[in-house]
Order: structure tokens, then C-alpha cells, then sequence
């Protein structure tokens, strides 16, 4: 996923800052079919997840 990986070149030339895809997740919306999201995780090497949990004590949305 050629966009994917220009997204994150640019977030780190500008800020210095890299992403670890391994601890990287994605969420979906409810009317994305899950043949797709797993179509997108095999293509972009990230993880789906309805639940992202908590990032500093706050927790992320959360898709029932």
C-alpha cells in the first residue's frame, strides 16, 4: 500500500517521529464488509481491532 507508506515517510520527515506497525492497529466502519478488512490488513500489514483499548488511561472508541 504505496499510500500508506508515503503517509507515514512524510509523518516522519516532518516530525522525526516512527510509527510501530507492529503495535499499529486499524478500525472499520460497521457497513465495511470483513472480507475487505481482512483484504486491507493482509495488503497494509496492520492489525483490525473493533477495540483499540486505552492510550495513556484514555480509552479509544470502541465499535459494538
Amino acid at each position: 500500500m504505496r499510500l500508506i507508506d508515503n503517509v507515514l515517510s512524510d509523518f516522519y520527515d516532518t516530525s522525526g517521529l516512527k510509527v510501530n506497525i507492529e503495535k499499529s492497529r486499524f478500525m472499520m466502519s460497521k457497513m465495511v464488509s470483513q472480507m475487505k478488512g481482512v483484504k486491507f490488513a493482509y495488503l497494509s500489514y496492520l492489525r483490525g481491532s473493533n477495540d483499540l483499548g486505552k492510550y495513556m488511561w484514555f480509552p479509544f472508541f470502541k465499535v459494538e
